[in-house]
């Protein structure tokens, strides 16, 4: 058997950035509190072992009251403005990890909510990164979308100025698909707002899947949302992807020709 390795295998660019920061303040600042807000990535292995570091995830604010006063790293779905300024009125030191991309659109619904734009976010309303950019709304109720049904029932009028903004890691043809929608009441939009990082992969395990037979493994589930956005996308048979290093019982995979595979965090 053949094991390939993806050649977008990893970390997304703004998830390396939010995981470094953590390991660098481990590193330079060892003998303060350095606490997360949230858990830094969704990998059970590496929250495990900043754990064992004495990396602490906060996961509501009303915890930091009765906690030592240290470093709090913002993950990279970012917070809300509320979040940000509680953290600093407790006393800690805000270190902003937030992914580029999604501070970008922090900014961008700042801006154009101000200046009378209405705010139609097409993600997860219950996500932590689109939790964060509803934080940033100025003035006015934000609304989000996943569907047509969704856009149907915005108590928009046509011709009403509106900013569309996604999720980053929202599916990239659902999002255009949205735009054609909602293009006759008036928009905003601009597709740089997507993961880029994200459609790479989801792109690549797309081909892999067209050509290569993926078989399942006897190992433990991979829990990952940004993956299971992956999985309904790639086509063939069903399989299952390995936390971490992945070890595959030969039997199992014995038609297989390639097998793609994440690589997990050093």
């Amino acid at each position: 058997m053949q094991v390939e390795l993806a050649k977008s295998a990893g970390f997304c660019f703004g998830v390396q950035r939010a995981v470094d920061t953590v390991y660098k303040q481990i590193e330079e600042n060892s003998a303060e509190k350095i606490y997360t807000y949230g858990p830094i990535i969704h990998n059970e292995e590496v929250v495990r072992d900043l754990k064992q570091r004495g990396v602490h995830v906060v996961r509501e604010l009303k915890e930091l009251e009765n906690l030592p006063k240290g470093k709090i790293i913002i993950r990279s779905h970012g917070i809300s403005r509320r979040e940000h300024e509680a953290m600093k009125a407790c006393g800690f030191e805000v270190l902003d990890a937030t992914c580029p991309f999604v501070l970008k659109i922090h900014r961008l619904v700042e801006k154009y909510s101000k200046e009378g734009y209405r705010i139609v976010i097409a993600g997860n309303e219950h996500h932590p990164e689109v939790e964060g950019i509803l934080g940033w709304v100025e003035g006015q109720p934000a609304y989000t979308v996943i569907s047509q049904e969704d856009i149907e029932k915005l108590p928009l009028k046509e011709g009403e100025k509106v900013c569309l903004v996604a999720q980053t890691t929202f599916n990239y043809n659902k999002f255009q698909e949205l735009v054609e929608i909602i293009k006759k009441k008036g928009f905003i939009v601009d597709d740089d707002k997507m993961c880029k990082s994200f459609l790479k992969q989801a792109n690549y395990y797309r081909l892999s899947a067209y050509f290569l037979p993926f078989r399942k493994t006897d190992g433990t589930y991979y829990e990952n949302i940004n993956f299971n956005r992956i999985k309904p996308l790639v086509s063939g048979t069903p399989f299952t992807i390995n936390k971490g290093w992945v070890l595959y019982n030969q039997n199992s995979v014995k038609d297989a020709i390639v097998v793609s595979i994440p690589i997990k965090f050093m």
